[in-house]
């Protein structure tokens, strides 16, 4: 069972059941304040007294942080990004694409660089998440990766025998041929006929 300093956090990873059950959570709290405050009370005055107008503004920026935490986490999971939560903001197709999305599809196998896998705990997500301390990269920088891996001795072939690299190249090495004496060059820049 998450803590309550969890289910508020930025931080971690939040998977679909968690995400619906944030949603469900927000609309019985919604409807609870209102029903505390009166406001489904057609007998009661339209204008809610002091104590109501705080506990409504109070019970509903904290159950809205609760929403946008869990909206956070869950794109966390999908390994994005929280400013993935101005998606929502495109109307029509925002708010849409937010509901596939974080509703309907699956989060990253295994740890991403937000943590590790919802349900794994609290400070395993921590321990391990892919960060430049633990050699990955903090951006989600692909192309650096990449080129580490090439300078790398490991991504060097080992059994080629020597001088395959270069027939190789030769063999694949565009053919030109030079213009005809006379006509000059009527193809691209180099004169090839």
């Amino acid at each position: 069972m998450p803590s309550l300093g969890s289910l508020l956090s930025l931080s971690g990873r939040s998977g679909r059941v968690g995400y619906w059950l944030t949603g469900v959570v927000q609309i019985v709290g919604c409807l609870l304040l209102l029903v505390m405050t009166g406001m489904f009370d057609p007998s009661a005055d339209p204008r809610p007294d002091l104590a109501s107008a705080g506990a409504l503004i109070f019970g509903g920026l904290a159950l809205a942080w609760l929403g946008f935490a869990s909206t956070v986490r869950r794109w966390h999971d999908r390994d994005k990004s929280a400013w993935w939560c101005f998606v929502g903001g495109i109307p029509l197709l925002g708010p849409l694409w937010m509901l596939v999305e974080l509703g309907f599809l699956p989060g990253t196998a295994g740890a991403n660089r937000f943590g590790g896998p919802p349900g794994a705990g609290g400070a395993r997500d921590r321990e391990t998440a892919i960060t430049p301390e633990r050699g990955g990269e903090s951006g989600g920088d692909r192309d650096a990766v990449v080129a580490r891996w090439a300078a790398s001795p490991a991504s060097r072939p080992t059994s080629a025998a020597p001088g395959t690299a270069a027939r190789f190249a030769a063999q694949t090495a565009p053919r030109t041929r030079a213009a005809p004496p006379g006509r000059g060059g009527t193809f691209g820049r180099r004169g090839v006929v």
